[in-house]
């Protein structure tokens, strides 16, 4: 479940995210070695946290974080009369912590579902990494993270547009593409972008270079499976929702400025 919840259901990008909530496993009565993960949670400072649902079945329910260090998260994975399994991802390592029939907890390194790790174990000179993105964070300026894919034609056309837009707003502008892409790909849709917005790609600095995302926390905040995705920083934070699809003007002006306003 750990691979669904991470690579599908995750990363189902969409505008509308579930709400968020502090400790809820707290719901699950029936859940074997409660005491034990409790107080590793209170330890760890995770009920000091907002969670939210990603995955929920007659089977599991998944909760993770609402991560506020780039590059960490947590992922409670809760069955029925079962104890607790914890995921912790740290930049592009696994750990899994369940407990064993005696509550003692068992901690295990592992490696990333192969989709991922496919991707991770693949190094280019165009990669962008969750260090890129921390710095770019931490200067305190708000700015927009454009998320494409050169198989997501919209996406491609209205790089340019929302690059300007970001810049007339007032807003820093970086583009990430799927690292899933070749860089043949890529290069080509950029081609294409520019014949098919030649106007449009005046002075903006998108066409000429592009950053492949291997910034993990990317990917854990949404946006793997559909483009493009527009996240929004500011006060060296990133919002917890993003922006999916293509907007108007106006619309993409007011959902920024919304989304930045309540980095405080």
């Amino acid at each position: 479940m750990f691979i669904q919840s991470l690579i599908l259901l995750l990363s189902t990008a969409t505008s509308t995210v579930s709400a968020s909530e502090s400790m809820p496993w707290r719901t699950f009565t029936d859940m074997k070695c409660q005491k034990e993960f409790q107080q590793m949670a209170a330890e760890k400072f995770w009920d000091k946290e907002m969670f939210r649902e990603q995955v929920s079945s007659y089977k599991e329910t998944v909760y993770r974080n609402l991560s506020h260090t780039i590059g960490e998260w947590v992922e409670v994975h809760l069955k029925p009369k079962a104890s607790a399994e914890v995921m912790l991802i740290k930049d592009t390592t696994l750990t899994r912590v369940t407990f064993n029939s005696s509550c003692d907890a068992q901690v295990k390194n592992e490696n990333l579902p192969w989709d991922l790790d496919k991707i991770f174990n693949k190094k280019t000179a165009e990669d962008w990494t969750n260090d890129d993105l921390r710095n770019l964070v931490s200067s305190g300026k708000r700015g927009m993270i454009y998320y494409w894919s050169p198989k997501f034609t919209y996406s491609v056309y209205d790089l340019p547009r929302v690059e300007k837009l970001a810049r007339k707003f007032g807003y820093e502008f970086t583009s990430v593409v799927d690292p899933r892409a070749s860089k043949e790909e890529v290069e080509g849709a950029l081609e294409v972008m520019k014949k098919y917005n030649r106007s449009k790609v005046r002075g903006v600095a998108s066409n000429k270079s592009f950053n492949r995302n291997l910034a993990m926390d990317i990917h854990m905040r949404g946006g793997f499976n559909h483009f493009p995705v527009v996240y929004v920083y500011n006060n060296k934070m990133i919002h917890p929702r993003w922006i999916t699809g293509v907007m108007k003007d106006n619309g993409l002006r007011t959902m920024a400025n919304e989304m930045a306003g309540e980095l405080k």
